[in-house]
């Protein structure tokens, strides 16, 4: 530099008096690794490698960071809480969450893991769990479009299939009533209604068909507890689902990217939203408006404290192996899936095993 002329001889020799300040290389912690990593992916299998590494892509993306850290720590915070709560042995549980614009399908966070360095396993768009009672709005939907409302009254009186009977009982319960409380009931209850007293294989095809209008394309077991959301469905369209409710029935598709340009300036692709209307406006209230109460005084109550209308649906299956939270504002639509891979599962299982044995009690009561 002294021989070009960059610097003078004294600039030099400052220089090299200088102390140098050496700092070790750590890996950043990287904010959203699952959602890069699955817009890596998308442009990878849509133009290759060499697009991908070799033109210098600009791409821009839907994620919003400061949504994004709150995730993460509202998702560190649930699952410690729940390890202490319910005596898990540390880094069993899993989780997923994913955030979008409801009237957009715009991706403001994802998280599909608990470590993305262990697991690169997204949880959120690439996991099929049974969504149980998370399943229900769209029946409830189903039911409204047939001219039930949420003050329609149902006789909880018996009822029997081939094996068993379904419910109990005698009392009579206005449709709006069954969802706070979430009796697992309700979708035979609502089977019994002058309108839905068709064949079992008629109602599986309702839900399939409910499935296919809002978004639901994962492949749906055939069976008479389809309604009860035990057939496996992705985080992404569950919460892709509930958008058509907080989106005044149209049905939006979750994107992660907004643009894509090349060195030259050359858009390879630019996302414009698409919405669709799916379902009557007048169902999709009616509907939100009962999952209202979920927060208000149900299964959800806790959202309750941010202080702001939220509607919402939880769901659990058996084992504790899946738990849901899906719920919307007018603007934004979050589904939280935690539970267990189905390895890690097992590994709790015997982990319990081994602690009965030892102490003579457990404190999980539902393995």
């Amino acid at each position: 530099m002294v021989e070009d002329g960059y610097i003078s001889v004294r600039q030099k020799e400052a220089a090299l008096q200088a102390p140098l300040n050496l700092r070790s290389i750590k890996p950043k912690d990287k904010i959203a690794p699952y959602f890069v990593e699955h817009v890596r992916r998308y442009i990878l299998e849509k133009y290759g490698s060499d697009v991908l590494y070799k033109e210098g892509l600009e791409i821009h993306t839907t994620l919003n960071i400061n949504m994004q850290k709150a995730a993460r720590q509202a998702m560190e915070r649930g699952l410690s809480e729940l390890e202490a709560r319910e005596g898990y042995p540390q880094g069993q549980v899993q989780g997923a969450l994913l955030t979008m614009e409801a009237a957009t399908g715009a991706v403001k966070a994802m998280i599909g893991g608990r470590n993305f360095v262990k697991s690169e396993f997204n949880r959120a768009t690439q996991s099929r769990r049974q969504p149980g009672s998370a399943f229900k709005p769209l029946i409830y939907t189903a039911a409204f479009d047939k001219g039930m409302t949420p003050s329609t009254v149902v006789v909880d009186a018996p009822s029997f299939f081939r094996i068993r009977p379904v419910m109990s009982g005698n009392r009579r319960i206005s449709i709006r009533n069954f969802m706070p409380h979430d009796p697992e009931k309700c979708p035979s209850l609502l089977a019994q209604h002058r309108h839905h007293q068709t064949a079992p294989e008629h109602r599986h095809r309702l839900c399939h068909r409910l499935c296919r209008q809002y978004g639901i394309t994962s492949p749906l077991s055939k069976n008479l507890s389809l309604a009860l959301g035990t057939s496996g469905v992705t985080l992404q369209e569950l919460v892709r689902a509930y958008g058509v409710l907080a989106n005044q029935g149209k049905r939006v598709a979750p994107f992660f990217i907004t643009k894509i340009v090349d060195r030259t300036g050359h858009v390879f692709e630019e996302n414009q939203v698409v919405s669709e209307q799916c379902i009557d406006p007048r169902i999709a209230f009616m509907t939100a408006y009962i999952m209202q109460d979920v927060v208000e005084s149900g299964t959800g109550r806790v959202v309750k404290s941010i202080g702001r209308p939220v509607a919402a649906k939880t769901g659990t299956t058996d084992d504790m192996r899946d738990a849901w939270f899906i719920g919307f504002t007018p603007s934004l639509v979050t589904g939280v899936w935690v539970g267990f891979d189905k390895k890690e599962l097992s590994a709790v299982r015997k982990w319990a095993a081994g602690l009965q044995r030892r102490s003579g009690f457990i404190t999980w009561k539902n393995l």
